[in-house]
C-alpha cells in the first residue's frame, strides 16, 4: 500500500509540471481523478472534474448542512460546436431554493442608471452580414496576393487626397448591400475639420443637429476617442484619403432598420479603405469612398427615414459608437496597411474590442479604473460617473445581461454574432485582461496588431490555453460577490455585477439561470463550446449526494466537459 501511494504521488507531480498550477481553493481536474471518496469542501472552496472523472463525484454535507453551485463548463474552443449532456444528483435535498435566490439582490427605488427606450439598437443581423461581407472582400482584394497585397495594395493606392474645408460638398457611397458594385452616391457638407477628424452631413439628414453639434463631435474625436484609441490600439494606417478620420452622419444608417429588423448606431465597412482603380495586378473596389471612414445614424425628430431619433439622443450616445467604431477602422486598416494581412480580426473578439473601447471611455470619463469591483454606489457617488456609467457603459451591462439569462446557448467565442456574444465577449475579455494582464493598454494594442485571429490570437497574448480562463469566468458569472471565502481567480475584479444588473432589469434580480437539481431527477442540458450551465443543490447534515454527468450517448462525458463544484453556504 505504501509504495502505491508514493507512486500516486509522484503522478500526481508530474501531472502538476506538466499544466497551469491550481490556483488556491481549487483542484487541478487533471488530477482529480486520482482521489477517492466524497468531498468534504469549505464554503468558497472550488472543485473541478474533468471528461472521464466528471462522470460521477460524491460530496458532503457536513453537520450543518451545505450548498453548492455545479457549473458545467464546454471547454472547446471552436465557437460553434455544442455537447449535449444529462445531470443528475442522487441525494440532495428534496427542495433546493429557487434559481431566482440565487444573487436577487433588492433594488434601490432610484438608481439613475438608464436603459435606452430605442428597440433594436445595434442590430446584430446587420453587423454579422456586414462582417462577413468585409472577410470575403478583403481574402479576395489581398488574401489570395503574396504577402497580403501590401505592396501591389500601396503602388495601387491614389496619391494622398487633400484636406477637405468646412462647407466642401463631397459625394459618398451609402450602399452597404454590395461592396464594390452599384455605388449609391449621396452628396454630403462638411460640417467640421479637426486635428484627427473630417464630420460631414448627408444633405437630405433632417435640419436637427447643427453645425456647433457636428464641432463638438469633432473636438470630442480629438480630445476624448483618439488619445484613447491611440494608446490601446494604434493610429489609423492613413495609407488611403484624406489625413483624417471620415465620420458621415446619414439617414442611410437609420434607414436600414427597414431592411434587418432594428436600428442601427453606426458601422464602419472595410471596403473604404481600397482603391477603386484595378492597377498592376491589383483588383480594384469601384464603389469604394477611398478613405479611413465610418457611418453614423443621425438624428431624425419626426421619423422620416424610418424610427424617431431625438436630438439629445444623438448628443449623448454618439460618442459610444464612435469609439466602437473606429476600433474597428483601426484594427481593419492597421491589418491591411501595415502588417499587409489579407484577414480581419474574427468576428467575436473584433467586436469584443470595440465594447473594451467603450469601457475604457467610460473609465476616462468617470475618472475610474479597472480592478475597484465598482457597485451600483461608486457609480452613482456623484454626477461625472452616472453620466459616463450611463453614456459609456450602460450598453455593455445590458448586453451581457441577454448572455446570462441563457448562458449555455451561448459563448463569448461564437463565430456568429449577437447581442448574447458582445455582451459575454466583453466580460470575458475584461475578465482575462483582469486576471493575467499587468498593462492593459500593452495587451490590447497586441491583440490588435497582429495576423492571428481569435481565440488563436487570445491565446498567444495571454501565453496561457484558454479552457481554463473559460471555466473560471464561468465560475466568476455566478459566485463572484456572492460566495466568501472564493479565491481571486474566481471572482471580477472590475465589476460588483450583482450591485449592477439588478437595477437594468424590471425584476430587480440577477439574471444568471441556475436550475435546482432534484432527487434522482435527470436534467438534459446542451451547452455552446466555451460556456457553461449553473444548477444549485443542497446536501442535508451527515447525507451524502452524488453527482453524475453523462453524454447523449449515456457515456462519460467528453474531455472538453468540466464539471466545477462550488460551495456557497
Amino acid at each position: 500500500m505504501r509504495r502505491f501511494h508514493l507512486a500516486s504521488m509522484g503522478l500526481l507531480l508530474a501531472v502538476l509540471a506538466g499544466c497551469e498550477s491550481p490556483t488556491p481553493g481549487e483542484l487541478d481536474p487533471s488530477i482529480r481523478a486520482l482521489l477517492s471518496g466524497p468531498l468534504i469542501m469549505q464554503v468558497g472552496e472550488v472543485e473541478g472534474f474533468q471528461g472521464e472523472s466528471s462522470a460521477r463525484f460524491g460530496v458532503e454535507g457536513g453537520p450543518e448542512g451545505s450548498e453548492y453551485i455545479l457549473v458545467v463548463s464546454h471547454l472547446s474552443t471552436q465557437g460553434g460546436a455544442s455537447v449535449s449532456l444529462t445531470v443528475q444528483a442522487d441525494g440532495v435535498s428534496t427542495a433546493p431554493a429557487p434559481a431566482a435566490a440565487v444573487g436577487t439582490e433588492a433594488t434601490p427605488l432610484d438608481p439613475g442608471l438608464e436603459v435606452d427606450d430605442l428597440p433594436g439598437l445595434e442590430d446584430h443581423r446587420f453587423h454579422q452580414w456586414l462582417r462577413e461581407q468585409e472577410v470575403e472582400l478583403v481574402e479576395e482584394l489581398v488574401g489570395r496576393l503574396p504577402g497580403g497585397g501590401l505592396n501591389l495594395l500601396l503602388e495601387a493606392a491614389p496619391a494622398p487626397a487633400p484636406l477637405p474645408q468646412v462647407g466642401d460638398l463631397l459625394e459618398l457611397n451609402v450602399n452597404t448591400l454590395s461592396a464594390c458594385e452599384d455605388p449609391i452616391f449621396r452628396e454630403a457638407r462638411v460640417e467640421a475639420v479637426s486635428r484627427h477628424a473630417i464630420v460631414v452631413r448627408d444633405l437630405a439628414n433632417p435640419q436637427a443637429l447643427d453645425r456647433a453639434d457636428f464641432e463638438e463631435i469633432a473636438r470630442n474625436f480629438d480630445e476624448k476617442v483618439f488619445p484613447l484609441a491611440t494608446r490601446n490600439f494604434g493610429e489609423p494606417a492613413r495609407e488611403i484619403g484624406p489625413p483624417r478620420t471620415t465620420i458621415f452622419y446619414t439617414t442611410a444608417v437609420n434607414e436600414l432598420a427597414s431592411g434587418f429588423g432594428g436600428l442601427i448606431g453606426g458601422f464602419f465597412f472595410a471596403r473604404d479603405l481600397f482603391p477603386r482603380t484595378s492597377r498592376d495586378g491589383f483588383q480594384g473596389c469601384p464603389a469604394s469612398n477611398e478613405r479611413e471612414m465610418f457611418y453614423m445614424l443621425t438624428a431624425d425628430p419626426a421619423g422620416e427615414h424610418g424610427q424617431a431619433i431625438p436630438v439629445e439622443f444623438i448628443r449623448t450616445r454618439t460618442l459610444t459608437t464612435v469609439v466602437h467604431e473606429h476600433q474597428h477602422l483601426v484594427n481593419a486598416s492597421r491589418r491591411i496597411y501595415i502588417l499587409g494581412t489579407g484577414n480581419l480580426e474574427a468576428i467575436w473578439l473584433n467586436e469584443a474590442l470595440s465594447h473594451i473601447a467603450e469601457e475604457l471611455l467610460f473609465y476616462q470619463e468617470s475618472g475610474l479604473s479597472p480592478r475597484m469591483n465598482l457597485d451600483l454606489e461608486d457609480v452613482r457617488a456623484n454626477q461625472r460617473r452616472l453620466d459616463a456609467v450611463n453614456a459609456f457603459q450602460v450598453p455593455n451591462l445590458a448586453r451581457y445581461i441577454t448572455y446570462l439569462v441563457d448562458p449555455e446557448a451561448h459563448t463569448p467565442i461564437d463565430p456568429q454574432d449577437g447581442l448574447e456574444v458582445r455582451g459575454a465577449s466583453w466580460s470575458f475579455l475584461r475578465y482575462v485582461a483582469d486576471q493575467h494582464v499587468t498593462d492593459d493598454a500593452d495587451f490590447f494594442f497586441r491583440l490588435v496588431n497582429t495576423d492571428r485571429q481569435g481565440a488563436a490570437n487570445l491565446r498567444a497574448e495571454l501565453g496561457r490555453e484558454l479552457p481554463d480562463p473559460l471555466a473560471r469566468w464561468s465560475i466568476a458569472n455566478v459566485a463572484d460577490d456572492r460566495v466568501s471565502g472564493l479565491a481571486s481567480i474566481h471572482r471580477h475584479p472590475s465589476w460588483n455585477f450583482r450591485s449592477l444588473l439588478p437595477v437594468l432589469r424590471e425584476d430587480g434580480a440577477f439574471p444568471l439561470t441556475v436550475e435546482g437539481l432534484q432527487p434522482g431527477v435527470p436534467v438534459p442540458v446542451t451547452i455552446r463550446a466555451g460556456s457553461a450551465a449553473h444548477f444549485r443543490l443542497g446536501v442535508a447534515p451527515g447525507e451524502r449526494a452524488t453527482l453524475t454527468l453523462r453524454a447523449s450517448g449515456g457515456g462519460a462525458p467528453p474531455a472538453t466537459v468540466r464539471g466545477s463544484l462550488v460551495r456557497m453556504r
